[in-house]
C-alpha cells in the first residue's frame, strides 16, 4: 500500500512538473559534430526520462538474467528440502506406528534430501530398531556421537544398546563420556549411579550424588541423605579391611545425616576399638536423639570394654532417658534383664504388656 502511494505521488509530481514547463515554453539546441538538433524543453525532458526508464529496464533484465542460475538452484534446493522434511515427518509417524518398511523408505528419502539434519539419523536409527538390525543401530548412533550437534543423543543410544546387550563396561563408558559433555544430563547421571551401586562401588556412587547436587539434578535436602547412605555402605564394606578409610567414610555419612543408624554404628564401633569411647558416645547420642534404635543402645552399653552387665545397664539407662519411648524402654528392659534388675525390666515393659504386646 505504501509503495502504491509512493508511485502515485511520483506521477502527480511529474504531471505538475510537465504542466509547469508547458506554461513556460522554451527550446533546447544540441550541436554535435556537424549536426544541430533543436527541440522544446518539455520534449527534451520527456526524452531524458524515457532514456532513464529504458536504462533501468535494461539493468533489471540483465540482473535477473545474471541471477537466474542461482535462483533456479535455490528453487530446486527448496523443493528438495521440502520433500525431505515431508518424508522425515511421514517417517517419524511410520516409526511411531511400528511400520518398519515405511520408516525405512522415508528415512532413505530424507537422508538423500536433507544433508546434516540430525533428525534424519534419529529416524534411521528408529527404522533399524524396528527391523531388528542392531549393528546398523549401533553404527548410526556411533556416527551421531562423532558430531558435536548430536553427540549427546548418540551417546544415549549407544548406552541403551550396550546395556541391552549386557555390556555394562561399555554402557558406563558411554554414560561417563556423556556426563563430561554435559553434567546436567539426568539419564547419564542416573545410569552411572545405578551401575556404580550394582557394582557396590559406594564411594563412586556417593560422588555421583554429590555431582547431581552440584548440577541441580537433586533438590535441596535430597542429596545429603542419599550420599550418607552410600558412604555408610562404603564404611561397612571397609570396616574389617581398612579401618581408617571406614571411619572416615562413616563420620562423613554421620555428618551428612546424623539420623542414619548404620553410619553411627560403624563410627562408634571403630571409635570404641580405637580406644575413643567418648567419641563413640557422642556419635551414638546424636543418632539416638533423632532415630532411637535398639542397636544404638546395645553398642552404647558396650562402649567400655570389660564392663559387666551392671555397668552396661547404667549406660543404657543414661542413654534412654534422653529420648524416652518404646525403643528406649525395650533397650532398658534388655539391659535390666542382663543385669538381673527384674523390677526395672518389669516397669519398663508394663505399659506395653497391658496392651497388645509386640512380638519383641
Amino acid at each position: 500500500m505504501i509503495r502504491l502511494l509512493w508511485r502515485f505521488g511520483l506521477l502527480v509530481l511529474a504531471a505538475i512538473l510537465f504542466a509547469w514547463m508547458a506554461d513556460r515554453p522554451g527550446s533546447l539546441t544540441l550541436r554535435w559534430l556537424d549536426r544541430e538538433i533543436e527541440t522544446s524543453l518539455v520534449v527534451a525532458l520527456a526524452g531524458v526520462l524515457l532514456l532513464m526508464a529504458a536504462l533501468w529496464f535494461l539493468w533489471t533484465l540483465l540482473s535477473r538474467l545474471w541471477r537466474s542460475p542461482r535462483t533456479a538452484r535455490e528453487y530446486w534446493r527448496f523443493r528438495k528440502s521440502r520433500k525431505g522434511y515431508e518424508s522425515l515427518s511421514r517417517g517419524i509417524v511410520a516409526a511411531g506406528a511400528g511400520d518398519s518398511a515405511g520408516a525405512s523408505k522415508h528415512a532413505g528419502i530424507a537422508a538423500s534430501s536433507l544433508t546434516g539434519e540430525p533428525l534424519v539419523n534419529v529416524l534411521a536409527a528408529q527404522a533399524a530398531q524396528l527391523r531388528g538390525d542392531r549393528n546398523e543401530v549401533r553404527r548410526i548412533f556411533a556416527d551421531m556421537a562423532k558430531s558435536p550437534a548430536t553427540e549427546a543423543l548418540g551417546l544415549r543410544g549407544l548406552f541403551a544398546e550396550a546395556r541391552q546387550a549386557g555390556d555394562m563396561t561399555a554402557a558406563m563408558a558411554h554414560a561417563e563420556r556423556a556426563l563430561k559433555l554435559n553434567p546436567r544430563l539426568a539419564w547419564a547421571s542416573t545410569a552411572m549411579l545405578q551401575l556404580q551401586s550394582g557394582r557396590k562401588d559406594w564411594q563412586a556412587a556417593a560422588n555421583s550424588l554429590a555431582q547431581q547436587a552440584r548440577s541441580g539434578l537433586l533438590k535441596d535436602g535430597e542429596s545429603a541423605p542419599k550420599q550418607a547412605a552410600m558412604l555408610a555402605a562404603h564404611a561397612l564394606s571397609l570396616e574389617d579391611s581398612d579401618r581408617s578409610a571406614a571411619i572416615d567414610a562413616a563420620l562423613k555419612a554421620h555428618k551428612l545425616d546424623p539420623s542414619l543408624v548404620p553410619a553411627a554404628l560403624v563410627a562408634a564401633r571403630l571409635h570404641i576399638s580405637g580406644g575413643s569411647a567418648r567419641k563413640a558416645a557422642k556419635v551414638l547420642r546424636a543418632t539416638w536423639a533423632l532415630s532411637p534404635h535398639p542397636d544404638i543402645a546395645a553398642v552404647f552399653g558396650h562402649q567400655s570394654p570389660g564392663g559387666g552387665p551392671e555397668a552396661r545397664f547404667e549406660k543404657v539407662r543414661d542413654l534412654v532417658t534422653e529420648k524416652p519411648g518404646v525403643e528406649g524402654d525395650i533397650a532398658l528392659a534388655k539391659a535390666a534383664v542382663a543385669a538381673k534388675r527384674w523390677d526395672v525390666a518389669r516397669n519398663a515393659l508394663s505399659s506395653y504388656i497391658r496392651e497388645r504386646p509386640q512380638e519383641r
